[in-house]
């Protein structure tokens, strides 16, 4: 539950694809081209079997260093200097601001942890589910509580909260437990809304289902141009992948997560290829 818990937390850095390629440990080996969720995945893989119990303590002493070395990513590389030959001198490589942002996201996560006297975010969740065990089970109340305890969850922008990592993670929980562990078979399950991120957008844009008319917004997505997480253009964006998502999967009988994953793994057809918004500004996706 633990691992769930973080491998959510940490799902962000989709609009870092191309820096985080650059900084692989080897060009061609097998982080090369890797999403930022497959680092993220591979990286919580290689700090639990290296016995890591990664508990509020942990979190709080994870260095920048540990957590590249996880993720297959260098901090620094040593370049040749401009004028003076055999010389070079250690820059940081394109991935360190997102390594960075990951290693301030976990060390703030440890720390509310630590003074809300939990010892692990697996744990803050199963206390909270056996606090509430009186009422029936409700995803949204679980969504809230981990939007109001975590940043890193509480992903807002406009005024329309978002909480896409705290649903995704709801909806593994659901799908993990619900059948052996009462506590997680959530009686709102079926109203948790799509974890809506770049990959999402991108799909709905593909298939139809949402459109962005032609302007200064559709030629900044085109050329790659990023938007700032947050703004009103980046909201609008996702509110709308929400709302097509919401309405497709009432038509098709299907919960929204079901719908928004069977997207983002190419249904829904749609011939022309479209390139995800980049944002560099969020850790929401």
């Amino acid at each position: 539950m633990n691992f769930l818990g973080l491998l959510n937390l940490l799902r962000f850095g989709s609009g870092w694809r191309s820096e985080l390629s650059a900084s692989a440990g080897n060009s061609g080996s097998s982080c090369d081209g890797d999403t930022a969720a497959d680092l993220s995945l591979r990286g919580l893989f290689s700090l639990f079997v290296g016995g890591r119990a990664l508990d509020a303590d942990a979190l709080q002493t994870l260095t920048e260093f540990q957590i590249g070395t996880a993720y297959g990513l260098h901090l620094q590389r040593d370049m040749p200097h401009a004028t003076l030959p055999c010389v070079t001198l250690a820059q940081d490589t394109p991935a360190r601001p997102f390594l960075k942002a990951t290693h301030a996201l976990l060390e703030d996560t440890g720390r509310r942890l630590w003074e809300r006297q939990s010892k692990s975010l697996g744990a803050f969740i199963l206390s909270y589910c056996e606090s509430a065990s009186s009422a029936p089970p409700s995803a949204a109340a679980l969504i809230a509580a981990l939007a109001r305890a975590f940043p890193g969850f509480n992903d807002q922008g406009c005024g329309v909260a978002f909480h896409s990592k705290a649903a995704r993670l709801v909806n593994d929980l659901h799908r993990r437990y619900a059948a052996e562990d009462a506590r997680f078979a959530f009686e709102d399950i079926d109203s948790v809304s799509a974890s809506c991120d770049a990959q999402l957008v991108a799909a709905l844009r593909r298939c139809g289902a949402i459109r962005v008319a032609p302007g200064a917004l559709a030629a900044k997505m085109e050329a790659g141009g990023g938007l700032a997480g947050g703004s009103p253009e980046e909201s609008l964006l996702r509110a709308a992948a929400m709302v097509a998502v919401k309405r497709i999967a009432a038509q098709a009988g299907y919960r929204a997560a079901v719908v928004a994953h069977w997207l983002a793994q190419g249904g829904g057809g749609g011939d022309t290829e479209m390139p995800e918004h980049v944002c560099k500004t969020t850790q929401a996706y």
